[in-house]
């Protein structure tokens, strides 16, 4: 099976690596993108305990579980373990390779997602709690006079606070301010 999946990721252009056992695995992991594509029944540690080492890890690499001896529950397990796919073999191997692309593209999106929500937590990080809700109100598209009505400030002070807010967070536009408020989310 190793040597199979090898050689589609090969013909893919994609870097194989491939483990004797599940703690072999672990022993080198680091999070690294791409996807996990193991068996159920391994030797030592199985498919599924791996999947659990892994999440126990708050890792966030998709997981394709594959095996001959399907059973209702363990297909349950795996999907609840947050497996992207379960398949059984004998497989086509070209479905296989159309849920590493799958899987790959996920991990590919969701790393993205996360660098951004990162960015954007950073960023809103730097706020004072005032310009927090300067921002929020900014984000319901109120105008300054609203903002000032809605927290009882003067309109001055608004001003001064929506400015701080935008040096701050180095949005350019209320538009950049709504995708920080998003990615947050």
């Amino acid at each position: 099976m190793c040597a199979m999946v090898r050689k589609l990721g090969e013909a893919m252009g994609i870097r194989v690596a491939t483990y004797s056992s599940a703690e072999a695995f672990l022993r080198d992991f680091q999070n690294q993108p791409g996807c996990l594509v193991t068996d159920i029944h391994l030797a030592g540690m199985s498919g599924l305990d791996l999947q659990q080492e892994l999440l126990k890890r708050n890792a966030t690499l998709p997981i394709i579980v594959i095996t001959g001896q399907a059973q209702v529950p363990m297909a349950v397990r795996a999907m609840q373990n947050q497996a992207v796919d379960f398949l059984e073999k004998p497989f086509d191997v070209s479905v296989l390779g159309e849920r590493i692309r799958q899987a790959i593209a996920l991990d590919t999106t969701k790393r993205q997602k996360a660098t951004l929500r990162s960015d954007a937590l950073e960023r809103l990080s730097r706020l004072t709690p005032r310009e927090r809700e300067v921002m929020q109100c900014v984000v319901e598209g109120l105008s300054n006079k609203q903002i000032a009505s809605r927290l009882q400030l003067s309109e001055k002070t608004i001003e001064v606070h929506r400015g701080n807010v935008m040096r701050k967070t180095a949005a350019d536009s209320v538009a950049e301010l709504v995708r920080l408020s998003i990615a947050t989310n």
